[in-house]
C-alpha cells in the first residue's frame, strides 16, 4: 500500500510537545505537504506516543531509532526523506569537571568516526 501525504489531512495525531526537536521536524513535513493533522494528544514521551499509536489512538512521527527498538505488532511504519527531516544529536558533557577514563576513549571514538561532521 502507498501511503498518499495528502491522505494525512485530518488524521489524528499523537504529537511531541512544540518545544521538541522532533515536533519541529513532525511540524516542518506537516508544512512542506500542506497537511492540517488532528492532535488527539500530545506528550513529552516518544514511547509512549508510539504505545497509544499502537492501540490505534492516532499516528504518530518517531525516529528510527525507537522504531527499530519497539515491537508493536500492530503498527505500519513508513519512512521520511532521510535529507529533509533529520534530527542532529550531539554529546554533551560539563567541561568543567573531569570525566572518567572510558567517557574519554568513547568521546575520541566518536570524535573519530564522525569528524567529518564537526
Amino acid at each position: 500500500m502507498i501511503l498518499k501525504k495528502r491522505q494525512l489531512n485530518n488524521e489524528n495525531f499523537i504529537l511531541l510537545k512544540g518545544n521538541m526537536t522532533l515536533r519541529t521536524i513532525t511540524d516542518k513535513f506537516f508544512n512542506d505537504f500542506n497537511i492540517v493533522p488532528k492532535p488527539v494528544m500530545e506528550t513529552i514521551n516518544i514511547d509512549n506516543a508510539l504505545y497509544l499509536t499502537n492501540a490505534g489512538i492516532g499516528l504518530t512521527i518517531v525516529p528510527e531509532s525507537v522504531k527499530n527498538k519497539a515491537a508493536h505488532k500492530n503498527i505500519q511504519y513508513f519512512k521520511l526523506d532521510e535529507t529533509q527531516y533529520k534530527n542532529n544529536v550531539v554529546i554533551a558533557y560539563n567541561k568543567n569537571r573531569d570525566i572518567s577514563k572510558a567517557a574519554s576513549v568513547f568521546l575520541n571514538l566518536a570524535k573519530m568516526r564522525f569528524k567529518e561532521h564537526i
